[in-house]
């Protein structure tokens, strides 16, 4: 049986590496395909605690940091208007967080009764876990592409792995105060709360630091650019 460290660096270079591809073969609309996927998997993941090179922290911070990328991503190839793919991420997540609400007042027929209660038992901890997302997502992102694209102006395309590394650092530091205040806040010891919050902000900057190969890759492949995605 893998490791749980063995695992996670799985899981963050598929997904890394997904969020690249969808780029390259769709343009915009991959970024946005990333995008949702991700922060989908950081509200239904978040809850779940894990313990990793002897730290505990939240699996979500695997998905929450290529969602960051992808902002990155089209500051780096010059997409337009890069914040209205927060906005999008935002009513996508909106969504499932409300509909994951009235869905908890259904009544499951018998026959399922196995899956209904597992279900169940995932919908419960969405609503907490998706507002602290949501909270922390739209801070965050802002402030990261307020930063670096700022930074990017500065000194052009060079130096990406620095700004990259440090923009990411800046802005997750403000998700993961946020995220972890509004999602763990009287749930667990403040202890444990401020360990598990470090410890996300180093998983967080650990899996972009895994996407700077990927960054100097793309570079190399040049897509056409596509008209409708000045329009997204």
């Amino acid at each position: 049986m893998l490791s749980d460290e063995i695992l996670l660096l799985f899981v963050s270079v598929i997904d890394l590496a997904f969020v690249f591809y969808l780029y390259h073969q769709f343009g915009k609309e991959g970024l946005v395909a990333g995008l949702i996927g991700n922060l989908f998997l950081v509200s239904m993941l978040g809850a779940e605690l894990v313990e990793v090179f002897g730290f505990t922290t939240n699996i979500a911070n695997v998905f929450y940091a290529p969602a960051l990328i992808t902002f990155a991503i089209a500051i780096e190839k010059g997409v337009k208007a890069p914040t209205r793919l927060v906005w999008i991420g935002f009513f996508g997540l909106l969504l499932v967080i409300t509909l994951s609400g009235i869905v908890q007042n259904f009544h499951g027929a018998e026959a399922s009764q196995t899956f209904n209660d597992a279900i169940q038992l995932v919908l419960i901890r969405i609503p907490r876990v998706a507002f602290a997302s949501l909270a922390a997502y739209l801070l965050a992102s802002y402030l990261f592409i307020s930063l670096y694209a700022r930074f990017r102006r500065r000194v052009g395309d060079a130096g990406l792995w620095f700004r990259l590394l440090a923009v990411s650092f800046l802005a997750q530091a403000i998700d993961s105060i946020i995220f972890f205040a509004i999602a763990f806040g009287g749930l667990i010891g403040s202890e444990t709360l401020f360990q598990t919050m470090w410890a996300g902000l180093a998983l967080k900057v650990f899996v972009v630091a895994l996407s700077i190969p990927f960054f100097y890759a793309s570079n190399a492949i040049r897509i056409a650019p596509n008209p409708d995605d000045a329009r997204l």
